[in-house]
C-alpha cells in the first residue's frame, strides 16, 4: 500500500494520512542518495493517496549501526540529504528518532552490522477520507504509464538487481 489513512473520529469527515520509506541497499551504495530517495518516495506515496505536500510534516528515523569514522562520515551525508530535501520541499521535521547502537555482537565476538538506513514518515491531515485514492491496478482496463526513458544500467540499489543477484552500485539519475 502507498500510505495509511486512519478518520480518527467516528462520523468526522477528515482523517490522517501516513507514508513512509527507506531503502538499505541504497543507502549502503551511497548514503546521501539513499536518504535522498527515502524523502522522496515517501512523498510520493503521500501525495499519490490525495495528500497535501504543502500541509505535510516529516520524522526522521536515523538507524546506524555503532559510531566508527566510516558510519558517521555516512550519517552525516544521510543528515545533509535530509536537510536538503525539507528545504526543498518546504516540509518540516517535526520529530525523529536516532539509535546509532544496530551492531550485534555474538557470544564468539563476531560483530554484524546493519545496513545504515534512514526510514523517513510524512503525514498530514487530509480533508474528507472519502476523497483518497489508492495506486493498485483497478480493473483489467487500466493503463500503465510508462514516465521517463528506462535506463537498465543504472538501478543499483533496486528490488529487481537484487532479485537477479545482479551486483551493481550505478545509482538512477536523480
Amino acid at each position: 500500500s502507498d500510505a495509511t489513512i486512519v478518520a480518527p473520529l467516528y462520523g468526522k469527515p477528515y482523517g490522517v494520512v501516513t507514508a513512509q520509506a527507506l531503502n538499505p541497499i541504497l543507502n549502503r551504495i551511497d548514503p546521501h542518495v539513499g536518504s535522498v530517495w527515502a524523502v522522496v518516495c515517501a512523498a510520493a506515496k503521500y501525495t499519490a493517496v490525495g495528500g497535501d505536500i504543502k500541509r505535510a510534516a516529516m520524522i526522521d528515523n536515523f538507524v546506524w549501526p555503532k559510531p566508527t569514522p566510516k558510519f558517521l562520515g555516512d550519517l552525516d551525508q544521510s543528515v545533509d540529504a535530509l536537510c536538503k530535501m525539507m528545504d526543498l520541499l518546504e516540509i518540516p521535521c517535526v520529530s525523529g528518532k536516532d539509535c546509532l547502537s544496530s551492531t550485534y555482537s555474538s557470544p564468539n565476538g563476531k560483530e554484524i552490522n546493519i545496513p545504515p538506513v534512514l526510514n523517513v514518515t510524512i503525514f498530514g491531515r487530509i480533508p474528507d477520507v472519502e476523497k483518497t485514492v489508492s495506486a493498485d491496478i483497478k480493473s483489467t482496463d487500466s493503463v500503465l504509464v510508462l514516465v521517463g526513458k528506462p535506463d537498465p544500467n543504472n538501478l543499483g540499489g533496486s528490488i529487481y538487481f537484487q532479485t537477479q543477484g545482479i551486483e551493481n552500485t550505478h545509482l538512477p539519475n536523480m
